[in-house]
Order: structure tokens, then sequence, then C-alpha cells
């Protein structure tokens, strides 16, 4: 309550977008990127925004906590499934080929990589914070980061 008490009266004080025409997460970054947002809640993407705008000067830091209390990062993530309808040995051989393919470490680093994504394998994360040091912030923080769904299945 006290969380959204703050953010209400950061919106009285015009201290936060209340755009109604913002619609993504483009939007934003590109506001943010501009300097007509002061900060935002946001992907790793934002660095890429920042440089094509002069290169404003930013950071990355945690999202304040109240007190001592800590802090939590939550994620959201996509997920790769393949249902169980009777496949036989060959079909679900050639399933487990596919997301074998898909997560090898050198490809999936660059997908990761061209789509502004985090990865989600520990060499990825190695692999793509030595390609985009910027990223190394980012990536700190998906070891202590809750997921959903996965973290809150129901």
């Amino acid at each position: 309550m006290e969380a959204v008490e703050f953010i209400v009266s950061m919106v009285k004080d015009q201290l936060t977008n209340t755009d109604p025409t913002t619609e993504t997460r483009y939007d934003l970054q590109e506001m943010f990127a501009s300097g007509k947002v002061a900060m935002m809640i946001g992907p790793n993407q934002i660095s890429k925004y920042c440089q094509a705008n002069g290169g404003i000067n930013y950071g990355i830091a945690s999202l304040p906590t109240n007190g001592d209390k800590a802090g939590a990062s939550v994620g959201v993530m996509d997920r790769i499934m393949c249902f169980d309808n009777g496949y036989t040995d060959a079909e679900l051989a050639a399933v487990t080929a596919v997301v074998d393919a898909f997560y090898d470490d050198e490809p999936y680093a660059e997908w990761v990589l061209m789509e502004d994504f985090l990865p989600a394998t520990s060499t990825g994360n190695e692999l793509c914070a030595q390609a985009d040091p910027g990223m190394a912030a980012w990536i700190d923080v998906i070891g202590s980061a809750k997921f959903y769904p996965a973290a809150k299945a129901e």
C-alpha cells in the first residue's frame, strides 16, 4: 500500500509519465533516452536507445525498498514446451534435437544479443557479458530474480 501511495504522489507531483498515448515499452525507452523521463523500470535494450540519442549518461540500480527490507527483481520468461501426445521415440528425439540446437552456446548467445533479451543459461550469461559489457549489470541480477510464471505456477 505504501508503494502505491508513493507512486500516486509522484503522479500528482508530475514526477512520472502519465501520458495516455504511451502504449509500449518502446515509447517509454525512447522518452527516457531523449531526456523526457528521468527514471524508468526497463530492460537492457535501453543502452541502444541512449546511444542512438546522443549517448546520455545513465545508470542501472535496484528498485528502492522501504528501510532495510530486501529488494527483489522480477523477471518474465517465455518457454519452449512440447506436450507428450503419444509421440514416438523418433518424434521426441526430433523435438529434443530442436531444443538442443536452440540452446547451443554460441548461436544461442548471438540470438539473445540480437534480440536484446537476457540469457537463460550460465554459458549464455558469460558469452553475452563478454560480447556486451553493458549487459553485465542485468546479468548480475538474474540469479536472484523471481521469474514468472515459473516461480508462481498457479
